[in-house]
């Protein structure tokens, strides 16, 4: 069952009444080829999706609310909003919720009592927040604008250093402490307790996204992914200041969007409608997936299987049991197109989707899977 409805067909619906239609329909697309699902949040489109560690679902709406919910009961237990809109959200380990604003504002909130314990009004100097990334539960690296990552003392507030990386566009934390920058070229590995550069690696192609992969207690590797389809795997030591070596793989024809590990210690990469899983110890392809659209996110459930949504309101679930083309054993139906997903601990699928279709009204959600 797809569910679309026609703008002309309601056009002469007050406002009021055209949400309570879409809300009524919403609450009959329920039950699927292959799965059900319940909605507990409809109409605004959801651009990511959380846990807090009392099981609790944090995700962020694009008007810029944030809510909390229960996906036992349904309840939204919260919304977190002020005037600024939310542009980033974090989790701490501790369960606090970071949220950063286009106006550089960072507020730390507790999900407990909904209260916003804390804001550091002027540590970014009206600068856009791009991420909120956790060093320890002493510091924090805000990436900002104009080529800014800083680095705050939670408990303070204040800013111990400014570490500039020209056009950065993520930044993750090492198994050695340390965080890794990256932009279009260049990657760069700081470390936060002197506030200086100790590697800095240039790319020979623009680089769209890393992840980090910890395979012994003394070494770890960086994988970026790049914009002409390849991938390359760096080997680090810890505290070292130059990587051990580098494997290149090659197998897609676009620039790789996601990258991700699984449990087993294989590595999962997505570009446009394609996902290919990889051994990286002698880099070989082992299977490819399959979308019939734009692949937006992947996540791994705990019976070893993995789960992508795609552009074309669609959930797929693969068993990767066997080596083997188009191994998908089940396939889910949204309304819209699907732009985020997490997975429960008891195996239920988190799922949030987004309206971008000029030419039919298209309904988006936050949907848990059975």
């Amino acid at each position: 069952m797809h569910l679309t409805v026609r703008q002309k067909n309601i056009s002469h619906l007050c406002s009021a009444h055209v949400s309570k239609v879409l809300a009524d329909l919403i609450a009959v697309y329920d039950y699927y080829v292959e799965g059900k699902s319940r909605v507990f949040d409809t109409n605004i489109s959801i651009s990511s999706i959380g846990m807090l560690p009392d099981g609790r679902i944090v995700y962020r709406r694009e008007n810029g609310q944030v809510k909390i919910c229960d996906p036992n009961t349904g309840i939204c237990n919260s919304v977190l909003e002020f005037n600024n809109l939310i542009g980033f959200v974090t989790i701490t380990q501790k369960g606090k919720i970071l949220s950063g604003t286009p106006t550089g504002h960072i507020r730390i909130w507790d999900p407990a009592t909904n209260i916003c314990e804390d804001v550091w009004a002027n540590n970014c100097f009206n600068e856009f927040v791009h991420f909120i990334t956790e060093i320890s539960d002493k510091r924090v690296a805000c990436g900002c604008e104009p080529h800014k990552i800083k680095i705050i003392n939670t408990h303070t507030g204040a800013v111990e250093y400014d570490l500039y990386h020209r056009m950065f566009s993520e930044c993750k934390l090492l198994p050695d402490g340390r965080i890794v920058s990256v932009s279009a070229y260049v990657l760069k590995i700081w470390n936060i307790k002197l506030g200086t550069c100790d590697i800095k690696v240039h790319s020979d192609d623009v680089q769209c996204n890393i992840i980090i992969i910890p395979y012994t207690d003394t070494k770890f590797n960086i994988v970026c992914g790049l914009y002409n389809g390849r991938i390359k795997i760096l080997s680090f030591e810890k505290d070292s200041c130059n990587y051990v070596h580098s494997v290149t793989l090659k197998g897609h024809s676009k620039g790789i969007d996601l990258l991700m590990s699984l449990s087993n210690g294989l590595l999962v990469s997505a570009s446009d409608n394609l996902i290919k899983i990889w051994n990286m110890n002698d880099g070989t392809e082992l299977m490819t997936l399959c979308h019939s659209n734009y692949v937006t996110c992947i996540a791994e459930l705990p019976d070893g299987r993995i789960v992508s949504g795609s552009d074309n309101c669609t959930l797929k679930i693969w068993n990767l049991d066997h080596i083997a083309i188009e191994r998908c054993d089940t396939t889910l139906y949204d309304g819209a197109s699907i732009s985020c997903i997490a997975v429960l601990p008891d195996g239920r699928i988190v799922s949030g989707s987004r309206n971008n279709d000029p030419f039919l009204l298209t309904i988006a959600s936050l949907r848990i899977w059975n």
